[in-house]
Order: C-alpha cells, then sequence, then structure tokens
C-alpha cells in the first residue's frame, strides 16, 4: 500500500468515474458526473493503491475542488470508517460546489458574448437546465463565493472567500481567492491569498511575493459542457421548487429551493441539515445565486462518539452586464519556460 492521502481518484474497479481513497485502502464510496452512491468493490479483485506521487482527482480541475474541505487522518484503522465515510460525503459535496465555483472563476463555455439568452429557463414553477451555459452569454458579470466547512471538531475547519470579474467580449477575467484552514494538528493553520488573471493567450497569478504565468488551455473551453451535467444532478428535475419572483444583482429572478438527493445514503449517518436554494434569472435562464448547506453526524446526537460535519456554500453575481475593469499585470511574464517573476 502507500501512504498517499485521502481523496477521490480514478476508479481502479472501473466502475464508476471516481473513488474514495481512505490513506490505507478503496473504499465503497463513488461518484459519476458528481452523483455520489456507494459501490463495494469487486470481490477478489486488489488494484493496485494511487501512486504516491498522484494527487486526488478533482471532479473538474477547479480551485474549490482542491481546496481542503475537510480534515482528513493519513490513515483510516476500522475504529475510524464512520469518519471515513463522513469524509467521503463531505467530499462529494466540497467537488460538486467546487466545480460549479471553478467553472464561474475559470469562465466556461463559448465566450463569444451576446448580452442575454442561451441559458435553461425557469417558466411555470419549473427550473430546466443547464442553466450554467447562460453565463457565457453576458458579455460582463462580477461575482462572489465563501465557502466553510466545519468537522469534525469546531477547530477543524476551512474557509474561503473569493470575488472577481469577467469581462467576456475581450475575454478577460480577474479574481482573489482567499484560502484559510486549521485543524487539531495545526490549531495555528494557515491562510493564503492568490491574485490572478486570465486573457485569451495566457493566466497570470499573484501569490504575495512573485508573479508566475501559464499559456491558456484550450481545453478550458469544454469544461462547461461537463460541470452542467455535474449540475444537473445536484438539482435534478422534480426536486427544485419554485419559492417566488425576487431581484438578483438587478436582474428579476425566480428563486427554487432544494435539497441533495441522496445525501448521507447507504453510510448509516444522519442527515440534519440538507438545504439549497437557488436564484435563476427569469429572463435568459442562467445563475445569479446558488446556496448550499449541509450537516451531518456520524450517530445519534448524544452518542459520545458522535461526530458532526458542517458545509456552507454561497455564490452570486453581484452585477450582470456593467462595465468591469480588467487588466492583465504588466509584470505577468509571458508563458514561456520560466515564468516566474519575484
Amino acid at each position: 500500500m502507500t501512504s498517499n492521502q485521502p481523496g477521490w481518484y480514478p476508479d481502479p474497479f472501473g466502475r464508476a468515474q471516481v473513488r474514495w481513497w481512505s490513506g490505507s485502502d478503496w473504499t465503497d464510496h463513488v461518484a459519476t458526473n458528481g452523483q455520489e452512491y456507494t459501490d463495494p468493490p469487486v470481490a477478489g479483485a486488489t488494484p493496485a493503491a494511487p501512486a504516491a506521487a498522484a494527487a486526488p482527482a478533482p471532479m473538474a480541475a477547479a480551485p474549490m475542488a482542491a481546496a481542503p474541505m475537510a480534515a482528513a487522518p493519513a490513515a483510516a484503522p476500522a475504529g475510524k470508517k464512520a469518519t471515513t465515510q463522513m469524509l467521503a460525503i463531505v467530499g462529494v459535496v466540497a467537488l460538486l460546489v467546487g466545480g460549479l465555483a471553478g467553472w464561474l472563476i475559470r469562465g466556461g463555455g463559448d465566450d463569444s458574448g451576446g448580452g442575454g439568452g442561451g441559458g435553461g429557463g425557469a417558466s411555470a414553477g419549473t427550473l430546466t437546465t443547464p442553466i450554467l451555459q447562460g453565463l457565457a452569454s453576458l458579455n460582463s458579470y462580477e461575482w462572489r463565493i465563501t465557502a466553510n466547512t466545519v468537522g469534525p471538531t469546531e477547530i477543524d475547519r476551512s474557509d474561503i472567500t473569493a470575488s472577481g470579474q469577467s469581462d467576456s467580449a475581450n475575454n478577460l477575467r480577474h479574481q482573489v481567492l482567499t484560502q484559510s484552514s486549521t485543524s487539531a494538528d495545526d490549531p495555528e493553520g494557515y491562510t493564503s491569498t492568490t491574485e490572478s488573471w486570465q486573457d485569451a493567450t495566457k493566466s497570470c497569478s499573484f501569490d504575495g511575493e512573485e508573479y508566475s504565468s501559464s499559456a491558456a488551455n484550450p481545453v478550458g473551453s469544454d469544461f462547461g459542457t461537463v460541470l452542467s451535467g455535474v449540475f444537473d444532478i445536484v438539482i435534478p428535475a422534480g426536486n427544485a421548487q419554485l419559492v417566488g419572483d425576487e431581484t438578483v444583482a438587478g436582474v428579476a429572478a425566480k428563486h427554487y429551493s432544494f435539497t441533495i438527493e441522496g445525501l448521507g445514503a447507504g453510510t448509516g449517518t444522519q442527515v440534519e441539515t440538507n438545504q439549497g436554494d437557488i436564484w435563476v434569472a427569469a429572463d435568459g435562464g442562467y445563475l445569479l445565486k446558488y446556496q448550499v448547506a449541509t450537516t451531518m453526524r456520524t450517530a445519534a446526537e448524544g452518542t459520545t462518539a458522535a461526530e458532526v460535519f458542517q458545509l456552507t456554500f454561497t455564490l452570486e453575481l453581484t452585477s450582470v452586464n456593467q462595465p468591469v475593469s480588467v487588466q492583465m499585470p504588466a509584470a505577468c511574464p509571458a508563458p514561456t519556460t520560466d515564468t516566474t517573476i519575484g
């Protein structure tokens, strides 16, 4: 076996997209296109552990998905099976909201602009998807994200805040991402802030000390389609209930509530909170605001060994089709072999 960190890796049994590696063995927690479910490992099969140098597989290469969403043990002894199961569930929820956040941060789909239409729809109390592609039809927008995970103790937590602007007409984006984390093993924790910019040719980031650049990834424009499929699973047809008509960022919106289906199913965990809300533009069907709150515990309240995990996430547009100012800093190096300036 390997000491590789717990996380989601490509399923070695070939029965799902990713499977949870506990740090010492493959578990029966799997996910495909963002949908988490249980699938016991194939009897008699003993696939190799993930390569020690490999990183856990994000659902869609997004900063949020890569962020530390819960403190995971280096290995999972038999007595910690419930904790490992809970971490797997929290990981799936984190990947789902992380995929959504990553799509917004990078921008996805067709960046041709257009100022409206092209997304999903919201009519007669029915939410249709894909609502993410509608964002690519906007000329510009500004956004804000907050995400927090806590568990199994109050000191085991991760906090993320991010904000940014997207100028689709000129293929320019800017974001500021701050991450902080503490744990029982590292109560002082850490905090990091990264500012980044993207245009048609390169991505540039500044970590407070140096600028680094990389060439634009032509595959990035295809992620929107993939993640819209993930999002369809988070809010499947028939699960979203119309709350009413509201206004978000100056745009008329339909407000829906929903729950994440299958949360905690088959694990023996108790789901105490499972609440989601989404606001979709009445004209154009694109995402305006998205909130998720989940609370899960490994045993009944009052049980000595019970552990509680909480996740809250909010993503919202703060302006739509209003002028934004995004400029690539002159200090950003050209995306060559040596792409760091400090």
